[in-house]
C-alpha cells in the first residue's frame, strides 16, 4: 500500500469522500447563482472532479482490503 497503514488509508479515503460531497454541493450552489453560460461548465467540472475523488477513495479502500 506504499507506506500507508489501514487506518491512514481509511482516513484519507474519508477525506476524498468529503471533498467529493463538497464539490457536488458546491456545484449545485454555484449553478443556482452563476450566469447561464457558466452553469453547464460548473456542473460538468464539479461532477468530473467529484468522480475523480470518489475513484481515488475507492482505490485506497481496495488497497486496504488486500
Amino acid at each position: 500500500m506504499g507506506g500507508l497503514n489501514s487506518e491512514q488509508a481509511k482516513g484519507l479515503s474519508n477525506f476524498f469522500f468529503d471533498v467529493a460531497k463538497g464539490l457536488v454541493l458546491g456545484g449545485i450552489g454555484f449553478y443556482v447563482i452563476s450566469p447561464f453560460q457558466i452553469k453547464y461548465i460548473t456542473v460538468i467540472s464539479s461532477g468530473m472532479l467529484a468522480y475523480g475523488c470518489i475513484k481515488m477513495a475507492l482505490t485506497l479502500l481496495e488497497g486496504v482490503r488486500e
